[in-house]
């Protein structure tokens, strides 16, 4: 599944994951591979988390094989590891940044599975 995923990915942003210059959770690229219908190359992080929300949000066939809650959980550590990131842009909003890193957090703790 990771490497369908990988294969629905533009040939610079699949570069960029397999050359460890952008992080992306793995469960994310695999429910992209998991995806029947066939979806414009993603080019980005932001792109690929729409791509998968909007097809979370409609019934398929395809994310099946995982539950709503280890999506939504995969979901939220990615954006908890981009906001975290963020902590050290030059013009960061600190007070709005911590506010959503906090945000976050909560969210994935309630799901029971934050790890």
């Amino acid at each position: 599944m990771y490497a369908q995923g990988l294969e629905k990915l533009t040939p610079a942003f699949r570069q960029q994951i397999l050359g460890g210059e952008t992080k992306v959770d793995k469960a994310l690229v695999q429910q992209l591979g998991q995806l029947e219908k066939t979806v414009d190359p993603v080019a980005d992080v932001a792109a690929l988390e729409q791509v998968l929300a909007h097809t979370a949000t409609q019934p398929t066939k395809t994310l099946t094989k995982q539950t709503s809650g280890e999506v939504r959980n995969s979901q939220l550590r990615q954006k908890l590891k981009e906001l975290v990131s963020q902590l050290n842009l030059k013009n960061a909003d600190l007070t709005h940044l911590c506010d959503d890193i906090i945000d976050c957090a909560q969210k994935l703790k309630r799901t029971g599975q934050a790890h």
